[in-house]
């Protein structure tokens, strides 16, 4: 059987059961997404925008920032700045 790796690519590991690691669950109580929010653009407290990628449970959604580099490296912000996200308005 063949050994399966993963390519390191802009500083994260992609393919062989392996994602960019930079997405972060949120613990958002009866947040009301549906699958119609998938992709959809959110904005924190200090600007930086995310965008839905899951939606893990009614209080639970896995968010990930919109990739913030000006050059050939990834860029994405994992923190969440405040206490709630707003439409940013972007699609």
């Amino acid at each position: 059987m063949a050994t399966i790796h993963a390519w390191n690519i802009n500083g994260t590991y992609i393919g062989a059961n392996h994602g960019c690691s930079d997405a972060r669950e949120l613990t958002c109580p009866n947040h009301g997404r549906t699958v119609a929010d998938l992709g959809t653009v959110w904005q924190d407290e200090a600007g930086a925008k995310f965008v839905i990628l899951k939606i893990a449970d009614a209080n639970h959604l896995w968010v990930m920032s919109t990739n913030s580099s000006r050059g050939s490296i990834w860029q994405f912000n994992t923190k969440v700045t405040g206490a709630s996200l707003k439409p940013s308005g972007a699609t």
